[in-house]
């Protein structure tokens, strides 16, 4: 500690060191009869718990501008001048891809502390292989950044189902899938295969993209890692995906590889889950397919958030589906808007002030008419902690900004279908 002492004319410094070496090695030995040692593991505790509250805050500072421009896409791109325009069309899709990008960034930085601090929870049930995957095939197909490449999907005639977690055995393979589009050039071919060997359901994603220097394939998993060559394409990102990806296969218990011939001969990546072992039901293939068309026509919705570029956007966007959209600014607004004419759902952002999103889900819940109707958390803070608040809050639903139409048109469809 250093102080300045400024006494009857007298000036100069006083400096106090204290040795904590001897504190800080009981501490790491796990000495839990040393007081001092259990009071700095309480201190690395609480720093660890800051440190997440703190890139949750940065999540939902980042995730706001997102939501922004990824409203604005969708109703630039529902515009005629877009729809007769290719060149306007492939601009919106390439913010698109851009948005998911970024959010996917933020995302695996969150994931990655979660995973440091023993904080994310698995939900681990009986998962179909196979159904999982085509579905992610599909969305990429669907994706322009994949028109100029071959992409392949293999699945054994019966179902392969694991242990796992749907929500990350999802991340796991759209990672390793979206990895090897990124370093596949124009022309090259991607085949993502289910197999099973022994006791496990294997995903295997092979491309013949740039390959991974043989000297390389041991470090391809660590944070922040990134292969040289990869660096000097400016399609390395920061490294966190597949560091991200071997977390969550350990934690699922399985174990994740990749095999390279070397520079420009491609990559294949296999991941092993254990198989579920427990008379697990066989979950329908094509039961996850896409809904139908947008069906938002006459349905009379309320939008609560103080970002009012957002939020504008947002209304507009849904009026052009055919929805009927009542905006508010913050919490009071959307309870006398709510007193005056029912609503058919309620969407509303959590970090408004005056009245947050907690407290207008209490309120709403209090009002005639309000006891029932769906009411749908939208907001940029994504833990599964803010979740379950969400969920304790009396919301039937959470959506992490950035936005989509197609993410809010799939819960208003099954909000609505369930109310009935």
């Amino acid at each position: 500690m250093l102080g300045r002492i400024d006494s009857e004319g007298v000036h100069g410094f006083v400096k106090i060191v204290r040795d904590t070496t001897q504190r800080e090695l009981r501490a790491l030995r796990g000495d839990v009869h040393d007081v001092s040692g259990a009071e700095l593991r309480r201190e690395t505790e609480a720093a660890s718990a800051l440190k997440d509250d703190f890139l949750a805050v940065i999540s939902h500072e980042l995730k706001n501008p997102l939501n922004l421009i990824s409203v604005n896409t969708d109703l630039l791109a529902r515009l005629p001048a877009a729809r007769e325009s290719t060149p306007m069309r492939n601009a919106l899709e390439m913010i698109r891809r851009a948005i998911r990008g970024q959010g996917k960034i933020i995302d695996d930085l969150l994931d990655m502390s979660r995973i440091r601090t023993g904080k994310l929870v698995l939900n681990m049930e009986a998962v179909d292989m196979g159904a999982t995957l085509q579905g992610i095939v599909e969305t990429a197909r669907a994706d322009s950044s994949t028109s100029m490449l071959s992409l392949s999907c293999n699945l054994p005639q019966d179902p392969v189902i694991v242990r796992a977690d749907s929500a990350r055995l999802e991340q796991i393979a759209w990672n390793l899938l979206s990895n090897a589009i990124k370093f596949t050039p124009p022309g090259g071919s991607i085949d993502v295969r289910i197999d099973t060997e022994k006791n496990c359901g294997r995903l295997t994603v092979t491309d013949t993209g740039q390959g991974i220097e043989p000297h390389f394939t041991s470090r391809i998993f660590e944070m922040f890692g990134q292969a040289p060559s990869r660096a000097l394409t400016g399609k390395g990102g920061l490294g966190i995906g597949l560091a991200l990806v071997k977390q969550l296969v350990e934690r699922h218990g399985g174990r994740i590889e990749v095999h390279s011939d070397g520079l420009g001969r491609g990559a294949s990546f296999s991941v092993w889950l254990p198989l579920f072992e427990y008379g697990a039901v066989t979950p329908l293939r094509g039961e996850n397919a896409s809904l139908e068309a947008t069906q938002w026509t006459g349905v009379k919705v309320l939008i609560a958030d103080d970002a009012i570029d957002a939020v504008d956007s947002l209304a507009q966007l849904l009026e052009l589906e055919g929805a009927e959209v009542t905006v508010a600014r913050d919490g009071e607004q959307a309870l006398d808007a709510f007193r005056k004419h029912p609503h058919d759902i309620v969407f509303a952002d959590i970090g408004m002030p005056n009245m947050d999103g907690y407290e207008l889900a209490e309120c709403l819940r209090a009002l005639p008419g309000g006891e029932h109707v769906p009411l749908v958390a939208m907001t940029g803070f994504t833990r599964p902690n803010d979740v379950q608040r969400a969920m304790r809050a009396s919301f039937d639903a959470h959506l992490g900004k950035p936005l989509s139409v197609g993410q809010l048109t799939a819960t208003m469809q099954k909000l609505l279908t369930k109310k009935k």
